[in-house]
């Protein structure tokens, strides 16, 4: 398993550049059923380089936004202080943000072993509003690269960094 600081230096130097700014299809999926629910408050839980959390912000949503990256989070914070940006492990609990209205997970949740996974859906579900939303996108067992690099057990490979492949069972049990 990739350490805590060789996971910040990463994500430090992966954000680092200046990267397409395009809002995804999926967070605009996800904005349309935000809307239609009436949903105001929403947390990006492992934010990049905060486009998604921009983008909903702009679109009238009270936006908060996590991630590993110090670098990255300190330069959206002098950039956008419009939204509450924390530097934080998604694996630790958030108790210091107030529960919100929705979740919103962009390919941060598949870097993990089981037991950590599932401790992060414990952390979402006491932040999540009884009636809120969550946002799962995450590798499935049917992504390419599925099975390449290092097998780690499971669904879990290492290439080029760790990801744990998700099937929909996998889903519903955590």
């Amino acid at each position: 398993m990739i350490e805590s600081k060789e996971l910040v230096s990463y994500w430090d130097n992966a954000w680092n550049s200046n990267d397409s700014i395009e809002v995804n299809t999926f967070a605009e999926a996800a904005l349309k059923i935000v809307k239609s629910e009436n949903k105001n408050t929403l947390l990006d839980l492992g934010c990049g380089n905060g486009i998604d959390s921009l983008f909903f912000h702009h679109m009238g949503l009270s936006a908060t936004a996590i991630d590993l990256a110090q670098k990255t989070i300190d330069s959206l914070k002098n950039e956008h202080p419009e939204i509450a940006w924390y530097c934080q492990d998604i694996k630790d609990p958030i108790h210091h943000i107030s529960k919100q209205d929705v979740v919103y997970a962009h390919l941060s949740l598949h870097y993990f072993e089981d037991d950590v996974t599932a401790k992060i859906f414990r952390n979402i579900a006491e932040i999540l509003n009884e009636d809120g939303l969550l946002f799962v996108k995450c590798k499935s067992t049917k992504d390419p690269l599925f099975g390449m690099g290092n097998h780690l057990g499971g669904n879990r490979y290492h290439h080029g960094h760790t990801r744990n492949f998700f099937t929909v069972g996998y889903m519903m049990q955590n």
